[in-house]
C-alpha cells in the first residue's frame, strides 16, 4: 500500500484546524457574509433570505473542511499508526455532506442574485473601496485579494457568488475521485489530497477576503 512521506504532507492543517475551533462562534463573518446588502430582490420574492443562505453556507463549508482537516490528519499519521478505512471514510462522508449542502445553498444564492437588481449604495463603495491600502494595512494574500478585488472594483458580486459555486463544484469532484479510493479500501492519491487542500484553502481566503471587504465597508 502507498504511504506518504514522513511529515511531507500538511504542516499546517492542524493549526488551520484550531483556527476553525476557535471561530465557530462566529462563522457568520468567515465565508462572503454581508454581501447579501449588494442585491435587491425583485418584488414578490422577500420570503426567501439569502441572508440565512449564505450564513448557512457559510457553517457547512467550515464545518466541511474541518471533517476534511480532520481526514488528513488520519492520513498524515497512517505511516506511524495505520490507516482505519472506515474512520476515515466516516470523515470524508461528513465532508462530502456538508459541501453538498453548501452547494444546494449556492444554487439559491446565484438564482435569487441573479433575479436582483443591485443596490446602487454598496456597488459605489466598492467602487470607490481602496483596496490596495487594505490588502497592505492587513498583510493579506496578494494572489487571492486580487482576484477578489477584480469582482468587487466593478461592482460584480453576483460573479462572486457563481464564483464561489464553481469552487464548490470542483471540491466535490475531487472529493469524489477520493471517495472512490476510500471506498475500495485504496490509499488515495497524494495530488488528489494536495489539490483538495488547496481547493479548500484558497476559498476560504476567498470568501473570507469577500466578507473583509464587505465589513469594512459598512463602518
Amino acid at each position: 500500500m502507498m504511504k506518504p512521506k514522513k511529515g511531507t504532507i500538511f504542516k499546517f492543517i492542524m493549526v488551520i484546524f484550531v483556527i476553525i475551533m476557535i471561530k465557530t462562534n462566529v462563522l457568520a463573518l468567515i465565508w462572503a457574509n454581508e454581501s447579501e446588502g449588494s442585491v435587491i430582490p425583485p418584488e414578490g420574492n422577500k420570503g426567501t433570505s439569502m441572508r440565512s443562505f449564505i450564513i448557512n453556507a457559510a457553517g457547512d463549508f467550515l464545518q466541511s473542511y474541518s471533517n476534511m482537516l480532520t481526514f488528513l490528519n488520519k492520513i498524515e499519521r497512517s505511516e506511524l499508526e495505520g490507516l482505519n478505512y472506515t474512520e476515515i471514510q466516516s470523515y470524508l462522508d461528513s465532508a462530502i455532506e456538508y459541501m453538498t449542502e453548501v452547494k444546494t445553498a449556492y444554487v439559491e444564492i446565484t438564482h435569487e442574485a441573479d433575479m436582483s437588481t443591485y443596490n446602487q449604495e454598496v456597488i459605489y463603495k466598492l467602487l470607490i473601496f481602496d483596496y490596495n491600502a487594505y490588502e497592505k494595512a492587513n498583510a493579506l494574500n496578494h494572489t487571492i485579494f486580487i482576484d477578489v478585488e477584480s469582482y468587487l472594483k466593478k461592482g460584480d458580486v453576483k460573479g462572486i457568488y457563481h464564483k464561489l459555486l464553481a469552487d464548490v463544484e470542483g471540491m466535490l469532484n475531487i472529493l469524489a475521485i477520493i471517495k472512490e479510493k476510500v471506498d475500495a479500501n485504496i490509499f488515495p492519491g497524494i495530488s488528489d489530497l494536495h489539490r483538495v487542500n488547496q481547493y479548500y484553502s484558497q476559498s476560504l481566503l476567498f470568501g473570507q477576503y469577500t466578507a473583509e471587504v464587505f465589513i469594512e465597508i459598512k463602518k
